[in-house]
């Protein structure tokens, strides 16, 4: 097995709607799930308009979740915890460790 990152696309919003209508998802990020509201609030980040980045995991090429972080620190954060990991995907799929 292979984890990769790539930068989220907007050609990804489709399959984040798709996670975040699961209700494994739901139940920690009670997020819209319209097409429009994804593309409002991921929309940012993938065109590099935002301090943050969304990446998709992908295990052995294939998109297995999406891990957010900022790319400077929020002032009252600890550094520990700056970032914002999310697990999307099917509950079915292998769960990767992560290391912060």
């Amino acid at each position: 097995m292979v984890i990769t990152w790539r930068r989220a696309r907007e050609t990804d919003f489709p399959l984040l709607r798709t996670w975040l209508e699961q209700p494994h998802v739901a139940r920690w990020w009670n997020h819209e799930t319209s097409a429009e509201a994804v593309a409002r609030d991921f929309g940012p980040a993938a065109r590099g308009e935002e301090p943050s980045e969304d990446f998709l995991a992908l295990l052995d090429g294939e998109p297995l979740g999406l891990v957010q972080r900022p790319r400077r620190p929020a002032p009252l954060i600890p550094r520990r915890g700056a970032g914002e990991q999310v697990r999307h995907g099917s509950p079915e799929q292998p769960r990767a460790a992560a290391s912060p």
